[in-house]
Formats: C-alpha cells, sequence, structure tokens
C-alpha cells in the first residue's frame, strides 16, 4: 500500500483537477470522467506469476543531501534499499515497465520513474521522473499495457523532457520534497512539456488512447 499513498500524494498537487489521469498504485484515477482503470497502467496486468529482477540506480539532483541508503525504493509491493552508490535491485512481476518511486526515510516521495525488466540501465532521476509525470498526463495508463513501453521510449525520445526535467532537478535541489509537494513551477513546466506533445495529448476518447497517444508523441 506505500506504493499507493506515495503515488497518489505527489501526482494529486501536481496533475490539479485537470482531466489528467493520476497513477494510483495498483489503479489509475481520471478525475475528469471518476473512471478507475486496473493496474496495467502503472504496475501492469501482464503479471504470470514470474518473478523480474529489476535493477536500478537512483541519482539524486544536485542539491539533494539525502543518502541513497537511507532511502528506499517501492515497485508494486516490493521494496528495496538503495547501496550508498544508488544501485538497487527491486523484484517485479510483469514483463512490462513498472512504476518505481524512490523515498526518504520518512516515506516522503523524492523520485519517480518506471523499471523495465528488459533494461540494465534503469535509472531513477529527474528524467525518470520527467517521463512518469508525463506518461500519466497524457493519459498513458489507459493504453493498452503492449503499448506502454512504446510510449514510454517515444516520451523519453521527446525533446519536451529535457526542460521539465531541467525544472524538476532545480526545484528538488531547492527543496527535496518538491514533487511531493506539487511544486508550482515544476506544475508549469509539466503543462508546458504537455502542450509541447500538441492538442491531441491526453484526450483521446475512449477506445482510440492508442493511435491518439503514439500520433502524439511521435
Amino acid at each position: 500500500m506505500k506504493d499507493y499513498k506515495n503515488t497518489v500524494r505527489v501526482s494529486r498537487p501536481l496533475l490539479g483537477r485537470r482531466e489528467f489521469i493520476i497513477g494510483a498504485g495498483g489503479f489509475v484515477l481520471s478525475f475528469g470522467s471518476a473512471s478507475l482503470v486496473g493496474c496495467g497502467g502503472v504496475g501492469g496486468f501482464g503479471n504470470t506469476g514470474r518473478t523480474y529482477a529489476l535493477a536500478g540506480k537512483v541519482v539524486l539532483p544536485k542539491g539533494v543531501s539525502t543518502a541513497p541508503a537511507t532511502m528506499s525504493v517501492v515497485s508494486g509491493a516490493a521494496v528495496a534499499t538503495p547501496a550508498a552508490t544508488g544501485q538497487f535491485t527491486v523484484p517485479g512481476f510483469t514483463a512490462e515497465p513498472s512504476l518505481a518511486i524512490a523515498a526518504d526515510a520518512n516515506d516522503n516521495v523524492i523520485l519517480l520513474g518506471f523499471m523495465d525488466p528488459q533494461s540494465s540501465t534503469n535509472t531513477l532521476d529527474e528524467t525518470s521522473s520527467a517521463i512518469a509525470l508525463l506518461f500519466f498526463a497524457i493519459g498513458g495508463p489507459s493504453a493498452p499495457i503492449a503499448e506502454k513501453r512504446q510510449i514510454l521510449s517515444l516520451l523519453a525520445a521527446h525533446s519536451a523532457i529535457p526542460p521539465l526535467a531541467t525544472v524538476i532537478a532545480a526545484r528538488l535541489g531547492a527543496n527535496s520534497l518538491a514533487l511531493q509537494n506539487g511544486d508550482a513551477q515544476i506544475a508549469t513546466a509539466l503543462q508546458t512539456a504537455l502542450a509541447a506533445l500538441g492538442p491531441n495529448a491526453g484526450k483521446a476518447p475512449s477506445g482510440v488512447v492508442r493511435p491518439a497517444l503514439l500520433n502524439a508523441i511521435n
């Protein structure tokens, strides 16, 4: 339940009351439609009973004094403690990318991002946080689970990500709880990044989410 509480905590103030999709652990809540989408958007419906080792590293922005070894990385129902270098391995339960949150010793959200079992270079940093926030903002969790990796890859390569990541890093350097507290400058940068994806991002009607999302990001 920790990932549920933390994801709601960070997403709700940043995404506000517009019709954005909000990650809520195993569920995704749309303020606009008040609809609940199952865990395929965040944790993934692709659970076959197999466990995947999700290797990653917490990379804190300059100015964040929290020691990685005092943090927790939460993904699904699993929790891992990073080494002093930030390296960690947390078990995953789906072959698709899963949301992970890096929290301090008081369960305050510092960073978030998606962990891909197909990658050996998963990093939780300002860039992964930017990708995750924009993924939720465009309604990514409501897209078919098979498209999640492609959407995340397109977002990672999009020119809207670096400016958003830069703002996130700067605001975390000023206040390590900036994401959790819904920092106004991050919220503005998120709106700018969303606009950069095009007018159709996050506005696809039910049933045609996949092509609208991919067209908006391409």
